[in-house]
């Protein structure tokens, strides 16, 4: 089985899903790289919202998304301790600092305009842990590893077990780089699952903060189910992150993406 589509789309997290069903579940040694996947998700959560602030309040006339004068103190921190980390570690003190930003009413403003540049699906998710992320002893739960995320590159196998049948699957890597290695998985295979992110109507690639991350699955499905090496397997659609979009079509229409909607 061959496992395709578009960066964000959710396939690492099927994967992880798939594991704790029918594979052997998380070692130690995947909390311990999932860990190191937490503080570098969280660091690049916080770091983007306070850099996007800027370009609100500076680009866009929308003074509200500076960070508050009371808080320039914590932002401050947050470089200073991300900097002298010496590991992927969020203690207290940092946990504390990334706390209060989150709740600082600019980061929140940036926050309701995130369609507009790149931000993790697990922001929110990350930041309601943060606390519990910040002890001494935490490790990451099985949901904080389903919330993780680490970009895929290349092609990575694994093998599961479901009843007496066997299944190999092969995920590529979904960001436009790594597309190129697909064509080094395309032979024999007996089922193509395309996975595609319903959250994605609202948000920009992670490559291109031009492009629609749906429009982009669209295209790429097209191109895919068309292809002459598919004739003889069969497709699967899947559709993911409905958990997300049904919160996001609360607050954003589809005519976002789809301006004729």
């Amino acid at each position: 089985m061959l496992l395709l589509g578009a960066g964000e789309s959710g396939k690492s997290t099927l994967i992880k899903q798939t594991s704790l069903v029918y594979g052997t579940g998380f070692t130690a040694n995947d909390r311990h790289r999932f860990a190191n996947a937490v503080y570098n998700n969280i660091v690049e959560s916080i770091t983007n919202l306070l850099e996007e602030s800027e370009v609100l309040a500076e680009d866009s006339n929308l003074p509200e998304a500076n960070v508050r004068p009371e808080n320039l103190d914590a932002k401050s921190a947050f470089f200073r301790l991300v900097e002298a980390m010496r590991r992927p570690y969020i203690d207290h003190e940092l946990a504390q600092v990334i706390k209060q930003l989150w709740r600082d009413p600019g980061i929140q403003k940036t926050f309701e305009y995130r369609h507009l540049f790149y931000l993790p699906d697990n922001t929110q998710y990350f930041m309601s842990r943060i606390d519990d992320i910040g002890r001494e002893d935490w490790q990451p739960s099985d949901e904080d590893i389903l919330h993780a995320r680490i970009r895929s590159i290349g092609i990575s196998e694994h093998n599961f077990r479901a009843g007496t049948n066997k299944f190999l699957v092969l995920d590529a890597g979904g960001q436009r780089m790594e597309r190129k290695k697909w064509i080094l998985c395309f032979e024999g295979v007996d089922a193509l699952i395309f996975v595609a992110s319903l959250s994605g109507y609202k948000y920009t690639l992670f490559e291109n903060d031009e492009a629609n991350r749906l429009q982009e699955s669209i295209a790429l499905f097209n191109e895919i189910v068309n292809s002459k090496h598919f004739l003889n397997s069969a497709i699967i659609l899947f559709l993911n992150k409905k958990d997300i979009f049904k919160q996001e079509i609360k607050e954003t229409p589809l005519s976002t993406c789809f301006a004729d909607y």
